[in-house]
């Protein structure tokens, strides 16, 4: 018994052909997408990170491979199109359409795997993120690379610390090498004997800032008054968002969009499935009825799919239309099996 059947002509094969064609093309365009956002968070994001460096380039290293396997996969559709279209007689076309499904379901396959693991990964690394940011806090001024690589990010993301610029003041990053001990201003701020003081690094400065951006009230002598009766203005002079939250925004909505794009993926991936099967059977039973621009019978599955010869044979199914146009009578269930199963090379 066949599934899916539907009598085509052959301005509706080629109509049909053109519909496979556009599928095809929004494939390429999702993974042509997925591969540009990898390159972008890879060469763009990863680069002002320090301990999720390799993590985040894996990640996005793996889903650029999907993409471009994407695009590969759905550019080779553009030649099963014309395989089907003129060489659907063919048991090599069978069998590169066989294939060619069979490989383009597999990278869906891959796809939903890794859409499913992002969310965990997503959250993996935004911790990893954030425990290794406060290790880069405290770690300021004894590691040239860490400092590098802060300066870098709260400068260009114009942020400051992980969650909030008073982190700073709440991380024992400088001690008795970095300052004066002997200073009155290291002495009025420093309380209960920690080092823990009202600085912050001059990259948490806001560019906008019209005045001078007090951000080290022990450099800052003249004016560390203002941090006891002017609080607000210093926070003012300050980027006060912290970091975190901004180097986690390109990260989320490339997950999110990669996510997105899996089900666009999925979806348009059943239907390329079902119009390619039409298609082609509509194109091999027209050959087989020596009627390649007359009426045909298309299916999702049928007669001569994977060694299926039971059902309706083409005659019973065309015999209307046959009877229609006074053709010779339908050939035997034997004789289109043998030609179902007996194409040329």
């Amino acid at each position: 018994m066949a599934v899916g059947v539907f009598k085509l002509t052959k301005s509706q094969r080629d109509i049909l052909s053109i519909i496979f064609l556009v599928l095809n093309m929004i494939q390429v365009l999702t993974g042509v997408v997925m591969l540009s956002m990898s390159i972008y968070i890879y060469v763009s994001v990863a680069p002002v990170l320090y301990s999720e460096r390799a993590e985040i380039s894996y990640v996005f290293a793996v889903i650029g491979i999907c993409g471009f396997n994407n695009v590969c996969c759905f550019l080779f559709g553009l030649k099963i199109r014309l395989k089907c279209l003129r060489q659907a007689y063919k048991k090599s076309t069978r069998s590169l359409v066989f294939a060619w499904i069979c490989v383009s379901f597999y990278i869906m396959a891959y796809l939903i795997i890794l859409a499913r693991l992002t969310k965990k990964v997503y959250k993996h690394v935004i911790r990893a993120m954030g425990h290794s940011f406060y290790i880069g806090m405290s770690k300021y001024l004894k590691d040239e690379v860490w400092k590098v690589s802060i300066d870098r990010i709260q400068y260009d993301l114009q942020c400051c610390g992980a969650h909030t610029y008073k982190e700073w003041h709440e991380v024992a990053w400088l001690d008795k090498y970095h300052v004066n001990v002997k200073s009155e201003s290291v002495k009025q701020f420093r309380e209960n004997g920690t080092w823990l003081l009202p600085v912050t690094p001059w990259s948490c400065c806001r560019v906008s800032f019209p005045m001078q951006c007090l951000h080290d009230p022990l450099q800052q002598a003249r004016s560390h008054h203002v941090w006891a009766d002017q609080p607000s203005l210093v926070a003012d002079s300050l980027n006060t968002e912290g970091c975190l939250g901004k180097l986690k925004v390109p990260i989320k909505s490339a997950l999110s969009t990669f996510i997105l794009l899996v089900v666009v993926n999925c979806i348009v991936q059943l239907l390329i499935f079902l119009v390619v099967r039409i298609l082609y059977t509509s194109c091999r039973n027209a050959a087989i009825l020596n009627d390649p621009e007359g009426v045909a019978p298309g299916w999702i599955f049928g007669r001569g799919d994977c060694g299926y010869n039971r059902g309706k044979t083409l005659g019973d199914i065309m015999y209307p239309v046959r009877r229609r146009r006074k053709s010779d009578a339908p050939r035997t269930p034997d004789e289109e099996n043998r030609l179902l199963d007996n194409h040329d090379n």
